[in-house]
């Protein structure tokens, strides 16, 4: 029987070490089913990132071109402004002259 012993501890110590090793096998599916978890996540954030980022830059340009037209807007009632009151001035210069040039009465 001293024959067997040494066959009993080698049939263990190989149990023991499939034990840990389908242990390890399954920590390590684990771990990489909750990486491959975080990395969808982090892909689904940043693709949801990309479109808010999308959507922010086509409504800037959209406020962009906006302001522009305003502000050419802007420019053309100021320029017509400025164009009443030339007329306005040239009126009240040629109607002061016009007085000025009548002999009083």
């Amino acid at each position: 029987m001293g024959a067997a012993e040494p066959l009993d501890g080698a049939r263990a110590a190989r149990e023991v070490a499939e034990q840990q090793l389908a242990a390890a096998r399954v920590r390590i599916h684990a771990e990489q089913a909750d990486h491959l978890a975080r990395l969808q996540a982090a892909v689904a954030a940043g693709t949801t990132a990309r479109e808010r980022l999308a959507t922010a830059s086509s409504e800037a340009d959209l406020a962009t071109a906006a302001l522009s037209r305003r502000q050419q807007e802007q420019e053309r009632g100021l320029g017509q402004v400025r164009q009443l009151a030339d007329r306005a001035v040239v009126a009240a210069r040629v109607n002061d002259r016009e007085l000025a040039a009548k002999p009083p009465a």
